[in-house]
């Protein structure tokens, strides 16, 4: 789920990591930037490939947090860089973004926020809600908006009539204006132990995506549903990389709803967490992009030189 509200600890916690990633952010080249940009809590990418024998679909989008969608112009991978040899899924990066969660103390104004986003060249970000001061602030700028449905909201709007609402008091007002281009149904549904939350996830998908036919919007606007990696039972090496068989019931007709829409499967990954939780085995430098440090599949021979690779390419 979002990690924006920190207790003092967690934050003192982060101070190494957040004084590294501030040195980097001094660098002037492209590939500097973009490593940096890529080094933090999530990460959002988007290849035209498939996710190895797992995802079966087109697309798929990896967002890092204040967090990325169709994710990275202008800090793109170049072709024949060497990087298709090696990391499988992440040739095709296409752009950049930036999950902004609002759950902290003494943000700055959404006003302020777009201005340090265009200052970035960020041209996509994703929001947990649907805030409609962020939404309208954001009119005019061409940055590309997901919007989240919160969890509790997601039994409801399994009802199609709810769904058509929803969509009507959330999207219709903004649009085209704010540049919506996709809907989160939930986030991290499958960490949760809530039977009747994941029950009618797709359901929701579903009576949304109706919704948005019904406005004209279904080419346009995806919906999908932001997942940790805990929706896996094993993600190493990530050649063995496999869903969790209990969620099997969820997942298949999920994955189905993602095909027959051409809507993205997202994934959160935390590279600093596999750090936080095991530093005597998990160098800093590996997962903040540094250099030095590579991890080689057994099964596959590709090269991983830091953790959000290792975790996204499963």
């Amino acid at each position: 789920m979002e990690s924006t509200l920190e207790t003092k600890a967690a934050l003192d916690e982060r101070l190494p990591l957040m004084a590294h990633v501030k040195e980097k952010l001094k660098t002037t080249s492209d590939e500097g930037r973009q490593k940096v940009m890529e080094s933090f809590n999530k990460v959002w990418w988007k290849s035209s490939m498939s996710m190895i024998s797992l995802f079966r679909w087109p697309r798929a989008y990896h967002f890092p947090s204040l967090s990325p969608s169709k994710v990275i112009s202008p800090y793109s991978v170049q072709p024949n860089s060497g990087c298709e040899k090696q990391f499988g899924l992440l040739n095709q990066v296409s752009a950049l973004g930036i999950n902004y969660g609002q759950v902290a103390n003494d943000l700055p104004s959404p006003e302020q926020v777009l201005r340090l986003l265009s200052s970035l060249r960020i041209t996509k970000t994703r929001i947990y809600d649907t805030n409609p001061r962020v939404l309208a602030a954001f009119a005019g700028s061409g940055i590309d908006l997901i919007v989240t449905t919160p969890n509790e909201a997601v039994a409801g709007l399994a009802d199609p009539a709810r769904a058509l609402q929803w969509v009507s008091t959330n999207i219709i007002p903004f649009i085209p204006a704010t540049r919506i281009t996709g809907i989160s149904v939930g986030n991290e549904v499958f960490t949760s132990d809530d039977e009747t939350l994941m029950a009618n996830l797709v359901p929701a998908m579903v009576s949304l995506q109706q919704a948005l036919v019904r406005h004209g919007l279904d080419s346009s606007i995806h919906v999908s549903t932001a997942n940790s990696l805990a929706v896996l039972s094993n993600s190493y090496p990530p050649s063995l990389g496999s869903f969790r068989p209990e969620l099997a019931m969820v997942i298949e007709p999920l994955l189905r709803f993602l095909s027959d829409t051409g809507a993205p499967f997202w994934i959160n990954a935390y590279p600093y967490f596999a750090y936080k939780d095991d530093p005597q085995r998990v160098p800093l430098e590996y997962a903040i992009f540094g250099s030095g440090s590579v991890m080689v599949d057994p099964n596959t021979g590709l090269h991983y030189d830091n953790m959000l690779y290792a975790q996204v390419d499963l």
